[in-house]
């Protein structure tokens, strides 16, 4: 596997309602798009998770996929994928930053056990993200796809059963954000009451450039950028001092202006 990452410039952004400032800003971890209705708010505070995955089981390659098994997959989950580039850990509960062979990136987990509590792809701008994770444990593995395409996450990934992590793979997807027409990404952080939540930090990362948009929430919690690239995939962050949120960080991908990415506090 071999790739050769593109850096494409980006023209200065202008923005409303809020207060921006842009710098370059160096990432840990990214969180895919997903729903509040994933969430079990009895649990951990933190809502560690992950996609919903898919399950292989059987003797062979049944319960042992590799990612030109996915791309060759009639499974509408696995439509995103084009490719067959992989990249596996081949050992039992890897931990720590491992590069990929024939790139300038690296890949770091932590894992314990059945399960990996977060994987991240590291340096930016981006020529490839990854497309789905194969959580192999026993004779069955957990697949978790990646649509749209993601640089990293936190959560439970697990192998589906008490068997220990025996290896992972990573599958992944050329990237790049081809210049497009201006868009706007607007919302609001709130409480689990409907009430706004001012002074909450949002970055917009471009992971095609590495590029971080900056802004802090109005005092009705209202936030939005304007002259935003369409057509390019974005990481938007959100924090606070005094708060957490659900789900607070998103992969998104523009086409058109995106009004009301609200972000929710836990409690």
């Amino acid at each position: 596997m071999s790739f050769a990452p593109k850096l494409y410039l980006r023209t200065a952004l202008v923005f409303a309602i809020c207060t921006v400032t842009l710098t370059n800003h160096s990432i840990a971890q990214f969180k895919s798009d997903v729903t509040s209705d994933n969430f079990d708010k009895t649990s951990d505070a933190r809502f560690l998770i992950a996609p919903e995955p898919v399950i292989f089981a059987g003797s062979g390659r049944a319960g042992n996929p590799k990612c030109a098994d996915l791309n060759a997959s009639d499974d509408p989950r696995f439509s995103h994928l084009s490719q067959d580039d992989e990249f596996k850990l081949d050992f039992g509960s890897p931990n720590g930053t491992f590069s990929i062979p024939n790139t300038a990136y690296s890949i770091t987990t932590v894992s314990s056990g059945n399960t990996m509590t977060s994987w991240s792809l590291n340096s930016a701008p981006y020529a490839f993200l990854v497309s789905a994770v194969i959580v192999k444990g026993g004779d069955q593995a957990y697949v978790y796809p990646y649509n749209p395409l993601s640089a990293g996450d936190t959560g439970q990934f697990i192998t589906g059963s008490q068997n220990a992590i025996s290896h992972l793979t990573f599958c992944f997807e050329p990237f790049s954000g081809p210049s497009s027409a201006p868009v706007t990404i607007a919302g609001r952080a709130l409480t689990l009451n409907g009430y706004g939540v001012p002074g909450a930090r949002i970055e917009v990362m471009n992971l095609t450039t590495g590029e971080v948009m900056m802004a802090t929430t109005n005092p009705f919690g209202y936030y939005a950028f304007k002259g935003v690239t369409s057509e390019v995939t974005y990481m938007v962050t959100i924090s606070h001092k005094r708060h957490q949120f659900i789900d607070s960080q998103r992969t998104i991908t523009l086409n058109e202006d995106l009004v009301g990415l609200d972000f929710v506090t836990a409690w």
